[in-house]
């Protein structure tokens, strides 16, 4: 179980460099570069060839629409 008082929940797209995040092992690498860890994974979502968002995400309260970096 995630605890939310001690831990956040995080979407990401994209690494630092612009380029999609497409395998876990890569958001593993984007995430420790910010000297955090991963406790849980998922994919959430369908994307287009080219790795951009199919649809939308909507996180507190606010809607966006990908290419979206964190929320």
């Amino acid at each position: 179980m995630l605890d939310l008082g001690r831990s956040s929940l995080r979407l990401f797209q994209l690494c630092d460099d612009g380029n999609p995040i497409r395998h876990f092992a890569d958001l593993e690498r984007h995430v420790s570069k910010q000297g955090r860890r991963v406790v849980a994974t998922m994919n959430a979502g369908m994307f287009e060839q080219n790795g951009s968002a199919v649809g939308w995400c909507v996180a507190y309260r606010k809607t966006i629409k990908g290419p979206f970096q964190q929320v």
